[in-house]
């Protein structure tokens, strides 16, 4: 009898310290990363700054005004703002010469809209969405099992452009990142938003 309780002891001993010495695998560190980002409700994406409300016209002989107009009527044409005439400059401080126009969203724009300042005359900056990013694929895991963690090294590849998008932005956006993420290990398992 004593020795059936012994087996039975060192079997469970075994048993319990088998499913405490599991290691990260790269399926599941992928599957807990997407279960973190759908729990916590927000996507990966970078901004892009992009300036409207009340705003200055340039000076027709300076450089800037042609893209100043361009970058302008673009997103006009796509939707996102609108564009009213030129108007009467009734400020009463930083008067323009050229006058000023006012540029507002549209609903469709404002579904980019991360943030945005205003300033004193009316002007607007604002962060909208340029991009998102996915997992692409999981590189590397290094476990430390004396602090009961995992360095993971996640690639994460760009998709759904906006409008704000700027390919002349590439390296702020690239088309790949790559970022350690921090697990830990814990008696339900690896964690890493828990």
């Amino acid at each position: 009898m004593k020795t059936i309780s012994i087996k039975i002891t060192l079997l469970l001993s075994i048993i319990l310290l088998s499913c405490g010495s599991k290691q990260l695998s790269k399926d599941e560190a992928k599957s807990i990363i997407n279960q973190c980002q759908e729990k916590s409700g927000k996507e990966i994406f970078k901004t892009n700054k992009y300036t409207y409300g009340v705003i200055d016209i340039p000076d027709s002989s300076n450089a800037n005004f042609s893209n100043f107009l361009d970058k302008h009527k673009k997103m006009e044409e796509l939707g996102f703002v609108s564009i009213n005439d030129t108007k009467k400059d009734n400020r009463q401080f930083g008067k323009s010469k050229n006058g000023i126009v006012e540029i507002t969203l549209t609903p469709q724009g404002e579904e980019y809209l991360v943030g945005r300042v205003e300033n004193f005359f009316g002007k607007l900056s604002a962060q909208f969405k340029s991009c998102e990013y996915k997992i692409k694929e999981i590189i590397e895991i290094q476990e430390i099992s004396d602090r009961n963690q995992a360095k993971v090294k996640v690639a994460f590849e760009r998709y759904n452009e906006t409008p704000f998008f700027k390919e002349s932005n590439e390296k702020g956006n690239p088309k790949e990142i790559i970022k350690t993420v921090p697990f830990r290990k814990t008696t339900d398992g690896w964690k890493l938003c828990d």
